[in-house]
């Protein structure tokens, strides 16, 4: 099955193109302002690319349901969501999120992965609504890097998107052999 691009999905999903503010030079891999956008109940497609996304402020239900699995979170300040490349299903949130998404590579996450693990073949849980405080706090300054007002320094936002996925990697990814089951950590 063919995948969608990460940002075209996630625009048909909000109804409005993601704000991205920058992109890693070596990578497709980008990040968004900090921003709000409004109740979201749509189907996502199998994507390329994985998409994390990032509460700063909310407090509301949501879900995603992919097949008979259905996981239901609080989306609050410091919690995360993560869909991962080729993954799809319905996309629920009861209210608006002030957050930040990320659209990471797979080629990104390869070029990472001999840093922290010894197989080349690595991706992405499935998280909905899971807490992180390491993952909120390189996100945090990510938004302060993009929100300066004066020109995004390129190789300070390369780095932080380096350290945000090789976090990323340490605390969310599996193997690629690994089985997908409903009850991994971050998948209740």
């Amino acid at each position: 099955m063919p995948k969608t691009p990460a940002l075209r999905a996630l625009t048909n999903a909000l109804g409005v193109a993601p704000p991205v503010a920058a992109w890693s030079t070596y990578h497709a891999t980008c990040v968004t302002s900090r921003w709000t956008h409004g109740p979201v109940h749509a189907y996502m497609p199998p994507m390329s690319g994985n998409v994390v996304a990032m509460v700063f402020e909310a407090q509301c239900a949501i879900s995603w349901r992919r097949g008979n699995y259905v996981f239901h979170a609080n989306a609050r300040p410091g919690s995360l969501t993560i869909i991962p490349e080729g993954d799809e299903g319905q996309w629920d949130v009861a209210q608006s999120i002030d957050g930040m998404q990320l659209v990471i590579s797979n080629d990104h996450l390869k070029a990472l992965t001999s840093v922290i693990a010894p197989s080349p073949r690595i991706r992405l849980q499935l998280d909905v609504g899971s807490m992180d405080l390491t993952l909120f706090q390189l996100a945090k300054m990510l938004e302060v890097q993009l929100s300066t007002g004066e020109a995004v320094n390129q190789y300070l936002v390369d780095q932080s998107l380096n350290l945000f996925c090789l976090q990323l990697l340490a605390s969310r990814g599996r193997g690629d052999t690994d089985t997908w089951t409903p009850d991994a950590p971050g998948n209740r």
